[in-house]
C-alpha cells in the first residue's frame, strides 16, 4: 500500500461525519463519542406521502443538544433535537409525529415539513440498561462489509431499561445501498436494516481519478485506488480516507474487500493496464464496471482480453458515465457517479450516447 497525504479536509473523523446522513457513518461517530455524552437515537419508523428521507434513516443525539445526521430536510430537526433531550433526561422513549396535512397554519413548526407528507419518529435512549440497543455489534457488523437487522421495541413512554434490541447479521446484498425500516404496529416492533458503506475500485490513479475519489468520499462511500505505476503513487492527491494498493491485476482479487466491492471504474489510459484490469473485474462481483473511452475503445479491450460483454451479462459499461453534459475531470467524475449511484439503486437514467 503506498501512502496518501490528506488533500481536503478529511484528517478528522469526528469532522468528517457530523453532517452525514449514512449509518455507518453516523454509527462511527458515536463509537468514537460514546464516552462522552448520554445519547439517543432517532429512527424514522413510518411516512405517508412525500418525505425527504426514508423509513430506516437514523440521527443521533446527545445531553448537550447536539445532533447528527438528517431526518428531514432540516425542517423538523431542531424540534427532535428538543424531544430528545427530554428523552435522554427521562430516560424514556418517544414517538413523534409530524404531518403537514392537518396543519394550515403556516407559522407552526408542524407545517414545516416542506415537502408535504407526514413522518413519524422514535427517539430511544442509549444506555448500559438496554446494552445501547446493539449499536456496537451494528458498527462491528459493517466495519465486517455485512448488513444487519435490527428489531427493538418502539413503545411510547418506555424506560430505557426496557428497551430492548435483537441484532441479526446477514450476508450483504451488493444490490442494495440504502437501508430500510419496517414497522409491525400489532407487536410494536420497529425492524431496521443496517447496510455497511458502498465501495468503489479505482483503477488508475491519473489526474481524473482525483474528483472521482473525491466525490465518491463525500458521498460516504468507500474508495479503493489501485495503481502499479510509481509515477503516479505521490502523496497528497487523494483523500486520507482512500485505500491505497499497488496490486498486479492478477492478484487483485487478494483485496480483503474483493468480493464486496459495489463498482470497479477502469481509467488507466492505457490500452494494457486496461486490459488487464477488465480481465480481473469479470471475477468479480461488482454491480458496476465502468470503462472510460468511447465505445471503440471499449471493442479494442474486449478484443485484446478475448472477452465479450455479454461475458459481464449487464455489469458492464463504456462509455461509463450518464449524458450530464461537461468534459473538465469533475463533471465526467460527476458522470460516473451518478451512473453508478443510478445502477445500484435500479433508477431511470440516460447513458452517454455510443
Amino acid at each position: 500500500m503506498w501512502s496518501v497525504a490528506v488533500e481536503k479536509t478529511y484528517s478528522s473523523p469526528s469532522s468528517k461525519h457530523d453532517n452525514s446522513i449514512h449509518a455507518h457513518q453516523l454509527l462511527s461517530l458515536w463509537h468514537e463519542r460514546q464516552k462522552d455524552h448520554l445519547w439517543a437515537i432517532g429512527f424514522l419508523m413510518e411516512i405517508k406521502g412525500s418525505s425527504y428521507r426514508k423509513p430506516g434513516a437514523i440521527m443521533l443525539f446527545n445531553d448537550l443538544g447536539q445532533h447528527f445526521g438528517l431526518l428531514s430536510g432540516g425542517c423538523i430537526e431542531q424540534h427532535l433535537c428538543r424531544a430528545a433531550v427530554r428523552a435522554i433526561a427521562d430516560q424514556k422513549s418517544v414517538i413523534v409525529s409530524y404531518n403537514l396535512d392537518e396543519n394550515e397554519d403556516e407559522d407552526n413548526w408542524q407545517a414545516a415539513i416542506g415537502c408535504g407528507g407526514s413522518v413519524t419518529v422514535l427517539i430511544a435512549p442509549l444506555s448500559a440498561e438496554n446494552n445501547y440497543l446493539e449499536l456496537e455489534s451494528c458498527y462491528s457488523t459493517l466495519l465486517q462489509n455485512k448488513f444487519c437487522e435490527l428489531s427493538l421495541d418502539a413503545k411510547n413512554g418506555e424506560s430505557a431499561g426496557s428497551l430492548r434490541a435483537v441484532q441479526t447479521v446477514k450476508k450483504h446484498n451488493l444490490s442494495e445501498i440504502s437501508g430500510f425500516a419496517n414497522y409491525d404496529k400489532s407487536q410494536e416492533i420497529l425492524s431496521v436494516k443496517f447496510l455497511p458503506a458502498p465501495s468503489i475500485l479505482i483503477c488508475g490513479a491519473g489526474v481524473d481519478a482525483i474528483p472521482l475519489a473525491n466525490i465518491a468520499t463525500e458521498l460516504g462511500w468507500k474508495v479503493i485506488l489501485n495503481e502499479t505505476r510509481s509515477q503516479y503513487q505521490k502523496s497528497g492527491r487523494f483523500p486520507l480516507s482512500t485505500q491505497t494498493e499497488s496490486l498486479d491485476y492478477n492478484k487483485l482479487d487478494t483485496l480483503p474487500q474483493w468480493e464486496s466491492v459495489h463498482c470497479i471504474i477502469i481509467m488507466h489510459h492505457h490500452l494494457a493496464l486496461d486490459a488487464k484490469a477488465l480481465t480481473a473485474a469479470l471475477t468479480s462481483n461488482a454491480q458496476y464496471i465502468g470503462v472510460l473511452g468511447p465505445t471503440n475503445r471499449m471493442q479494442k479491450l474486449l478484443a485484446i482480453t478475448q472477452l465479450k460483454a455479454e461475458d459481464f451479462g449487464e455489469r458492464l459499461h463504456g462509455p461509463c458515465g450518464l449524458a450530464l453534459g461537461g468534459d473538465s475531470p469533475s463533471s465526467v467524475a460527476l458522470s460516473i457517479i451518478s451512473h453508478c449511484h443510478a445502477v445500484l439503486t435500479h433508477a431511470k437514467m440516460k447513458t452517454l450516447p455510443l
